[in-house]
């Protein structure tokens, strides 16, 4: 199982050469990235975007900016997401500060990936993306439907930058590295794919956490810009899934 996140890659990810260019040739350089140029994916987590979707303190709307780009709405759970507005049932920010679990975990999760892709220069639905693509439509499907399964596990996972494990189907754990003597998943505390786990070494494997942003379709994300805007969409009533709580 290759779990390194390079779109486009010549030989080992650790030497990627930026001036390289992909050619189509090779599972990890895929035909849709044919002429882009050799960039690690770069990924951010819910809490992120929630705190980047407004322009406080001269903060930049990143969340705002990546719906825009995104053609101008983002489809997940069942919901239009338009704006990053308070208040409003079609908003970003509703979305991406609500504190319940189930299926609005779910919501913020899959709204998170989905702004990780477009912001990789992928499609919202990220069916074009490597590592969002295999699990987020799956996903978006069983939270449209609130039946959420172990799908929270697995997109919090790869929003934070790790490896979804499945077992029969279903998450078991989040692995950030490759065992050395197989390439399967790992972390230091559970080895338990390696051929080996007594003298196996975990190496870390590339975390899209440790990749700019500004590599793609956003500038530099300065400081948070949407906090207080965070914080009153928590105080107030509207929930998207529930759209007569909003405006």
């Amino acid at each position: 199982m290759n779990f390194d996140t390079f779109q486009c890659r010549a030989g080992d990810p650790a030497t990627c050469n930026p001036a390289d260019f992909c050619t189509g040739s090779s599972p990890d350089c895929p035909p849709d990235q044919v002429g882009t140029v050799c960039n690690p994916e770069a990924c951010r987590t819910v809490g992120f975007f929630q705190e980047r979707a407004g322009t406080e303190k001269g903060g930049v709307n990143i969340t705002g900016n990546l719906i825009a780009a995104a053609g101008g709405s983002i489809a997940v759970c069942g919901l239009n997401i338009t704006n990053t507005l308070l208040g409003n049932a079609n908003s970003a920010e509703e979305v991406l500060c609500q504190t319940g679990g189930g299926q609005g975990q779910l919501a913020r999760q899959l709204l998170a990936a989905s702004l990780n892709c477009v912001a990789n220069g992928h499609l919202a639905n990220c069916s074009n993306d490597t590592t969002f693509g295999p699990f987020f439509g799956t996903c978006n499907t069983a939270c449209a439907a609130n039946t959420v399964g172990t799908c929270i596990d697995t997109i919090d996972c790869l929003n934070n930058g790790g490896h979804p494990v499945l077992n029969g189907g279903n998450f078991s754990f989040c692995a950030s590295g490759l065992c050395s003597d197989n390439g399967l998943g790992c972390t230091p505390d559970n080895k338990s794919l390696c051929a080996n786990p007594l003298t196996a070494v975990c190496n870390p494997d590339n975390n899209c956490h440790n990749n700019n942003l500004a590599n793609y379709l956003v500038a530099d994300p300065g400081p948070a810009s949407s906090t207080s805007e965070c914080v009153a969409a928590r105080k107030n009533n509207c929930d998207p899934l529930t759209p007569a709580t909003c405006i």
